[in-house]
């Protein structure tokens, strides 16, 4: 190949953008979603792999916690601390479902099971990480087991806002449940 056939196959800078802007309008919401979330599915399984054969499972999975679960119980304190501390079921479903979950596009909004005065129990049928993490890690169960804890930001937020709030995960779609489905209870 010469020297001016190797100039023809050079991009200028505007058609480099024009290709780019081309990508960008021909794919859906929902197409960029599973595409990031496929590219942090993979990342989080080469990292899982990593952590495994050099630490064991069971310290990975601790790592994990560590590295993930501190960040989210911070957003959940300031979320609080923005909302004037409540400490009722309305209050967190306020600055949760209402406030966090309906500004994050790929977060679907949970289907309400059951509210009363002091309990809230919700579902989320979907989730592209969880079907990410799934549809990736489906040939390697041990490195999915402890991929899970990647996803300790519904507890940790939730302790973070209000920690005398009983709240737990009673399904997981990582678990392979139909959905997660969530329990916030406070006396």
């Amino acid at each position: 190949m010469g020297k001016m056939d190797l100039v023809a196959l050079v991009v200028t800078r505007e058609q480099h953008r024009e290709l780019e802007l081309a990508k960008l309008t021909a794919v859906t919401p929902k197409e960029l979603v599973e595409d990031v979330m496929a590219i942090r599915a993979r990342d989080l399984f080469i990292l899982v792999g990593i952590l495994i054969s050099q630490f064991g499972k069971e310290k990975a999975k601790e790592l994990i916690q560590k590295a993930q679960y501190p960040v989210y119980l911070k957003r959940g304190k300031e979320a609080a601390e923005k909302a004037g501390h409540p400490k009722d079921i309305d209050g967190y479903i306020e600055a949760n479902t209402i406030g966090l979950l309906s500004k994050i596009h790929s977060a679907p909004l949970p289907e309400i099971i059951e509210r009363t005065k002091n309990r809230y129990v919700f579902r989320c049928t979907k989730c592209y990480q969880a079907e990410s993490l799934l549809k990736h890690g489906a040939g390697d169960p041990e490195i999915l087991e402890v991929v899970k804890y990647c996803c300790p930001n519904d507890t940790a937020w939730a302790n973070g806002f209000n920690p005398s709030m009983k709240f737990e995960r009673t399904k997981f779609l990582l678990d392979g449940d139909d959905y997660c489905e969530f329990l916030a209870e406070v006396e």
